[in-house]
């Protein structure tokens, strides 16, 4: 061999030992030290991170802290950001969440961005909103009221970020407030003259609360009612009368006179009074209405009518009856309490089948007069004046009849036990045909045309229980960390509701239980991970800024074997380098 290749042959192997050991010195031992057993990884797969608390979408009193779960097998660092990552905050190793953090009343859009050792990053956004406002009354004012005056008022509140949940006062001897929709009525009759002053709350669903005073001041009634003549009409076709008139302010009596002397009327709710009278001769007459308010008041008006009934009009007559509905249990006047019994014989009989077509015979509900009902069967009927259809509940024979009827109104007669629905189109009266309790039947007056009552019968089953309300019951209140604390609600009834559900995440004040980490040492590097075990000392029963128990690693052997080879490969570069120089000048 050609002796000056011999220095250059030794150059070459020396630069191949120079890679070996570069190589060698980048590799990581996933085995037990064995260099045979020892891969190049090349991890390019970014970190899984998922948002846990808050979640997107969520509505919260105060968000402090970021709590997020991760998947990653090189796990290395993680960073905060409340604006999209235009600055960052808060590093922390990989698993660590996010506390001492401070959250805008409104949309908050926070970002948690992660990256493993080999510098692959990835990021989970949550966009939450806070909500630390009450809801604002809209229309908070003072009233002033008459004396025995009945009013309701409409107290309406709103919230931008949440919703309404509840209203509630503070005055419920003489008042009371629907809970949901925030009206209030008077449930007594305000005889006493003097200042009512309320405090109304209203809380949203998060429980952000506030409240209103206001007064309603009673003053004495000095003003005498106002009598509203809605029957009879200056022209009457029939000799049956219904004399009828309306007040505006609660009354104690009312009486109306004619030519065949003083009458008192009738009421059911003291503000609709009615007189009837039958068989009256035909000619012109005078009726002057008196009437009294509960205060004292009096008042009068009077109205000149005509009856003839040569017009022949077997419609029925110009005349209307609001006294209130019905003469039964099912809503309103029996016989001997102010109802009114009208004794006639009936032109014509139909059975179901003759005279009625089924609507609908699928049950449904439907709430009529704050009553939830079941409807089984849905009839509709057509009868004239004077006509009635017979039908059968639980067995038992009853009718529906039109006692009297014009274009604007109609007398509904149900019997066995007679009871009578004074009716106008559109009105309709739940009815207890059999005394029991339970309303048998849905009358309403759809319309009247070609002196026929167009009818909708609905047979009903027995009436529902009442609706739902939820009993919560709360866990006592976690450990106060980082200025919040939280607590478990649930709901006993299971009524599948939040409303008045309590506050379940609060700020506090002072550290509470704060975790002291106490860990292990780190066990050796075992298929390139090491681990330790780390404890809280003052069990706080928390995660919040628990230590690593898991960490990658590399077997340091390897690096040590690398720079031996590295100096034997400079050693014999220089070796060489000087011996071939010395040739040369030996030469």
């Amino acid at each position: 061999m050609n002796n000056k290749l011999k220095p250059n042959i030794f150059l070459i192997c020396a630069a191949v030992l120079v890679v070996v050991g570069i190589f060698l010195a980048n590799m990581v031992i996933i085995g037990s030290g064995d260099i045979f057993g020892m891969v190049m990884i090349i991890d390019s797969t970014k970190p899984v991170i998922n948002v846990e608390y808050p979640a997107t979408g969520g509505i919260y009193v105060n968000v402090s802290q970021i709590n997020y779960s991760f998947v990653e097998d090189n796990p290395d660092t993680c960073w905060f950001s409340n604006n999209s990552g235009t600055t960052n905050q808060s590093y922390v190793a990989m698993g660590t969440n996010f506390t001492g953090l401070i959250s805008v009343n409104g949309t908050n859009t926070w970002t948690v961005y992660c990256n493993d050792s080999y510098n692959n990053t990835n990021y989970s956004v949550v966009i939450f909103i806070k909500d630390i406002n009450p809801p604002t009354f809209a229309n908070l004012k003072n009233l002033n009221r008459d004396q025995n005056e009945s009013f309701s008022y409409d107290i309406n509140a709103s919230d931008a970020l949440s919703s309404v949940d509840s209203y509630w006062l503070n005055q419920t001897a003489n008042f009371t407030i629907n809970i949901s929709t925030g009206l209030m009525t008077n449930i007594t009759n305000m005889t006493e003259i003097t200042v009512y002053w309320l405090k109304v709350w209203v809380n949203d669903t998060l429980n952000n609360t506030n409240s209103g005073l206001f007064f309603i001041n009673i003053t004495d009634d000095t003003n005498p009612p106002k009598i509203n003549i809605t029957s009879p009409s200056a022209s009457m076709s029939q000799s049956d009368i219904w004399f009828n008139a309306t007040l505006n302010d609660t009354g104690s009596w009312c009486a109306v006179n004619w030519s065949a002397g003083n009458h008192t009327m009738n009421t059911t709710d003291n503000l609709n009074y009615y007189h009837y009278e039958a068989s009256m001769s035909d000619g012109t007459y005078i009726a002057v209405f008196y009437c009294n308010d509960t205060s004292g008041n009096f008042n009068q008006t009077n109205i000149t009518f005509t009856i003839d009934t040569s017009s022949g009009d077997d419609g029925g007559d110009d005349t209307y009856n609001p006294g209130g509905g019905s003469s039964s249990p099912g809503g309103g006047n029996a016989p001997g309490s102010g109802g009114i019994e009208i004794e006639f014989e009936w032109k014509k009989n139909f059975t179901e089948e003759e005279v009625s077509v089924v609507l609908s015979n699928e049950t449904t509900e439907k709430v009529v007069a704050n009553k939830t009902v079941q409807v089984r069967e849905k009839r509709g009927v057509g009868l004239k004046r004077k006509e009635r259809m017979v039908f059968s509940v639980s067995g038992s024979r009853h009718s529906i009849g039109v006692v009297q009827m014009t274009h604007q109104w109609a007398i509904v007669n149900i019997s066995s036990d007679p009871i009578q629905l004074n009716m106008t189109p559109g009105t309709e009266h739940l009815v207890d045909i059999d005394g029991d309790g339970i309303d048998d039947v849905l009358v309403r007056l759809e319309s009247i045309e070609n002196n026929i009552a167009n009818l909708i019968v609905e047979y009903l089953d027995t009436e529902l229980p009442s609706p739902c309300e939820p009993d919560w019951y709360c866990e006592e209140w976690g450990p106060c960390v980082d200025g919040a604390q939280s607590r478990v609600c649930i709901d006993i009834n299971e009524c599948n509701t939040s409303l008045g559900k309590p506050v379940t995440m609060t700020d506090c004040e002072g550290t509470g239980c704060t975790p002291e980490w106490e860990c292990t040492e780190w066990s050796g590097c075992v298929q390139g991970k090491m681990n330790r075990e780390c404890t809280d000392a003052s069990g706080c029963g928390t995660s919040i800024n628990k230590p690593l128990e898991e960490q990658a690693c590399g077997d340091w052997s390897i690096y040590v074997i690398a720079i031996v080879i590295a100096a034997f490969a400079i050693t014999l570069l220089v070796y060489f380098y000087r011996g071939s120089k010395t040739k040369g000048m030996r030469k």
